[in-house]
């Protein structure tokens, strides 16, 4: 008989991220970062980059609008980042990934 190994929830890779996308700053979407006192949709937010290299950069606009506009809400107040558990520097991955929104955001703006 085969005994499978268990392996904890917290550090099992997301499926369907490969591991060239997921780079040293992966948020695993546990979301112990969640809730953000002032309504960023941290989750979301954080995986802009992988949703956006996986649609066009129009259509993934789209589709996380309003979680990348909550973005704006954040007030470093650094909860989230007391929270996580792979100590990530939130907010600064929704930050960086805000700045690809907006390109994408702008590309919109052309068609």
């Amino acid at each position: 008989m085969h005994h499978r190994q268990c392996v904890p929830l917290l550090s099992r890779p997301t499926p369907g991220v490969l591991p060239s996308e997921r780079g040293k700053q992966f948020c695993r979407r546990c979301e112990y970062c969640q809730p953000c006192l002032n309504g960023v949709m941290i989750t979301p937010a954080m995986g802009y980059k992988i949703v956006a290299s996986r649609m066009s950069p129009v259509v993934a606009a789209e589709f996380l609008r309003e979680a990348m506009e909550s973005v704006k809400l954040c007030e470093d107040c650094n909860t989230c980042i007391e929270r996580c558990p792979y100590e990530l520097p939130i907010p600064e991955m929704p930050r960086a990934n805000y700045d690809i929104y907006e390109r994408h955001v702008a590309e919109l703006g052309k068609s």
